[in-house]
């Protein structure tokens, strides 16, 4: 069974990368929080923009 912690990350992956709903980062980060976004990652939200 998943913790707590990875079925958060699962689900902030799902919402923020695969969905791209950046309107939910708060929901999963404070505002002092640093992310450091991969290629890949940027490459995702880039495409998913540029389908929109």
């Amino acid at each position: 069974m998943p913790s707590s912690f990875a079925s958060k990350i699962v689900a902030a992956n799902t919402m923020l990368l695969v969905d791209g709903d950046l309107g939910t980062i708060d929901t999963f980060f404070t505002p002092d929080y640093l992310a450091h976004v991969t290629d890949l990652a940027e490459r995702l939200l880039l495409a998913r923009k540029a389908a929109s």
